[in-house]
């Protein structure tokens, strides 16, 4: 008997597939991100969530940002992390590669 069940499979997870009915998933989610130095201390306190403002790309997604302190910040605390979210269709013709989705970021 389990208190707490950590599914860490994604989409191909046998958890996951049961609860969509066996269907396949809607969409995918394709994340890169980057580490950077040299924000001020005091401002680099909180995560911000930047919504998208921009249009589908010609690759059929819509990208999605969001950036908070590194792990508090790192030693000086003038280390921010940036994620770039980029939800696609699976079975689309021309799906981006992370490769692709990386560029873009």
């Amino acid at each position: 008997r389990a208190k707490l069940c950590v599914d860490a499979m994604g989409a191909g997870s046998p958890i996951a597939s049961q609860a969509r009915g066996g269907a396949a998933p809607d969409a995918a989610c394709l994340v890169v991100g980057t580490m950077a130095s040299g924000f001020p201390k005091e401002s680099n306190t909180a995560g911000d969530y930047l919504y998208s403002c921009a249009p589908v790309t010609a690759a059929g997604h819509q990208a999605f940002w969001e950036a908070f302190p590194a792990a508090g910040g790192g030693e000086d605390g003038s280390d921010r992390t940036t994620y770039y979210f980029a939800y696609v269709l699976p079975g689309s013709k021309e799906l981006p590669s992370l490769a692709d989705v990386f560029e873009e970021y």
